[in-house]
């Protein structure tokens, strides 16, 4: 299964970097507003215990965002954005009442938050046939949803700071219209925590590094310029 996503990640990576596009001039200056739909594919358990008999994974799921970014030259953009996912986890093994390991499996609603603010390099020089931006930043990725409330205690530990990277290309539509294609990977440790009403139910989750990848395609949309 981790073999498959980062041969997804190598093919999108792959067509990005051969896709010719036509590059904005005169960008310096520009706010672009790029609203996007994609693929939220995450490439590792979030959580494990008991020797792996107790897992927790998010599911792939649909992705959906907007981006903000301001050309300070151009060459460098700063960039702002959000993403949401409703990403279910599926839970392998579950903690009983008395703290012993039951084992079943179940999937559960849960609500995936991404932000992420960024420098926006732009690869190739003025005046290239080609398009390409390389975008690098701090990451904040929270979660939420009845997967992470349940009656029998509380979870600590679903906000993570990390870093978020990215690598896309444009398509111009019009002068002030263009389609994005873009893959994003957020990196980040994940330390979930949770806390029974006994003590034998106080357990971590272990420490675990995450690559949650986006791939996605948007309007971007030249507020100014």
């Amino acid at each position: 299964m981790r073999s498959t996503r980062f041969l997804s990640v190598a093919t999108m990576m792959g067509v990005i970097a051969v896709l010719p596009t036509v590059a904005s001039a005169q960008l310096a200056g520009s706010v672009v507003f790029t609203p996007y739909a994609g693929a939220y594919a995450p490439a590792n358990d979030i959580a494990s215990a008991f020797s792996s008999r107790v897992v927790a994974k998010q599911k792939a799921a649909s992705v959906f965002g907007a981006n903000l970014s301001y050309w300070l030259n151009d060459r460098v953009a700063v960039e702002g954005g959000a993403a949401y996912a409703k990403s279910d986890i599926k839970w392998s093994g579950r903690i009983g009442e008395s703290g012993n390991v039951l084992d079943e499996t179940v999937a559960q609603n849960a609500h995936t938050w991404m932000g992420s603010a960024k420098l926006i390099f732009q690869l190739f020089p003025e005046g290239s046939d080609y398009n390409m931006r390389f975008g690098a930043g701090p990451a904040l990725i929270t979660r939420s949803g009845p997967a992470f409330t349940p009656d029998n205690g509380t979870f600590s530990g679903l906000t993570d700071i990390g870093a978020a990277f990215s690598l896309c290309t444009r398509l111009s539509i019009t002068p002030n219209f263009g389609i994005r294609m873009r893959a994003e990977d957020y990196f980040y440790q994940s330390e979930l925590a949770f806390k029974g009403r006994t003590a034998a139910e106080k357990l971590s989750l272990g420490s675990k590094m995450q690559h949650d990848f986006i791939f996605s395609t948007g309007l971007q949309i030249f507020l100014s310029r």
